[in-house]
């Protein structure tokens, strides 16, 4: 029973000692063999990307407010119309332009991103000795936008 507590205790004393380098590992181990120099040129990349992708959101944002503003318009032009069947045509025209705009809108912002996560990819790995610094693999935080 001695024996089992023993190498259980031990057991318990290596997983312990062995947690922060896994965890280490896992993060990307920041800073371990980058120079001030690669995380310079990491850095401007990153500023270069996030600019870009803040430019990107800017113009999408800014699709999708034109889009609502002329949905509600086409629509309250619809339901002035005078019969049925003109009013049931102009929604469906309404809601189709509507659709139409927010499509060509995150086809847009899609493009964008990509565009902006590509150019980083190149300018990072050309930086030596990048990979202990580069944030790639949070990328896919952004993907469902």
């Amino acid at each position: 029973m001695s024996m089992k507590l023993g190498a259980l205790a031990l057991t318990l004393c290596l997983l312990a000692a062995a947690t922060p380098a896994f965890a280490a590992e896992r993060s990307g181990r920041v800073g371990a063999n980058a120079s001030s120099e690669s995380i310079a040129c990491v850095g401007a990349a990153v500023a270069t990307r996030e600019a870009s992708l803040m430019s990107g959101m800017t113009t999408l944002t800014s699709a999708l407010n034109s889009a609502y503003s002329a949905r509600a318009s086409a629509l309250a032009s619809a339901y002035a119309k005078g019969s049925s069947a003109e009013t049931k045509s102009a929604v469906k025209t309404a809601w189709g332009t509507f659709k139409s705009s927010v499509k060509e809108a995150r086809a847009s912002w899609k493009s964008a991103q990509r565009s902006a996560w590509s150019t980083f990819k190149s300018a990072a790995k050309s930086c030596k000795g990048s990979g202990d610094v580069a944030d790639t693999a949070n990328a896919s935080a952004e993907a469902g936008l």
